[in-house]
Parts: C-alpha cells; sequence; structure tokens
C-alpha cells in the first residue's frame, strides 16, 4: 500500500473468509423477570400453526418463537430506554426547580417516585448487559 504522511509502510493482511455472519440467538435472562412473559410465549407457541411431521413441527415453531422473541425483546428494550429517558428529563426540570425554589411535596414526591423508577430499570439494563 503506498505511503500517505509517515514513513511506515501500511501492508493488508487477509486471513480468510470476513463474511458477516448471522448472529446466533441469546436467550437473556432479564426476560424472565418481565410479568406476564411465560403467558405470552405460551400463547405465541399455542398460536403456531404447523404441519407435518413432529420435528418439523418442532423445529418450525422454534424458529418463529425465535423471531417473535428478538422482535419484542427490541421493542420492550426501546422502550425502556425511552422510559429512561423521559424520566431523567422529568428528574432535570425537577433539579433545576429545586435550585430556585424548594420543592413543594408533591414535586418531591414526584421526584422520589421517578428515582424509584429509574431504579427499576437500571435493575432491568443491568440484567440485559449481563
Amino acid at each position: 500500500m503506498p505511503r500517505v504522511t509517515s514513513d511506515h509502510s501500511p501492508i493488508i493482511l487477509e486471513c480468510g473468509d470476513w463474511e458477516q455472519r448471522h448472529s446466533y440467538f441469546k436467550f437473556e435472562n432479564w426476560w424472565l423477570k418481565v410479568e406476564g412473559f411465560n403467558e405470552m410465549v405460551q400463547e405465541w407457541w399455542n398460536g403456531f400453526i404447523v404441519e407435518g411431521c413432529p420435528d418439523y413441527k418442532l423445529c418450525t415453531k422454534l424458529i418463529l418463537l425465535k423471531q417473535k422473541l428478538k422482535e419484542w425483546s427490541r421493542k420492550t428494550f426501546s422502550e425502556m430506554a425511552n422510559r429512561k429517558n423521559s424520566l431523567l428529563e422529568e428528574l432535570a426540570v425537577l433539579d433545576r426547580t429545586q435550585e430556585d425554589k424548594e420543592l413543594s411535596q408533591e414535586e418531591m414526591m414526584v421526584r422520589a417516585t421517578i428515582l424509584v423508577e429509574l431504579e427499576v430499570l437500571a435493575k432491568y439494563e443491568e440484567e440485559f448487559v449481563a
């Protein structure tokens, strides 16, 4: 490769096939902590109508379930991130208000509720990242 600005000679190292591979399915532990998760999965499973021999039915249902779980997880995590951002904005407004004046009893309750909800969301995030 040509030198651009330094006295180093860049090289290209080709080490086999670098095609993008599909990532394998990962079951997330935090899913089990979401209220109604088991019932939702059971409803999906029972809703899949597949014809064929038993092993084909099982394989097809697992593929369909995987797709549903991926969609649901992406949507749920996105909703949690949006909720967290919304709560952080509300908290920032209350903090700015507190700089100017003392918070009312109602505002203090709202602030405490926000902090508790943020803590719950942080625990979910911790499970998601771990």
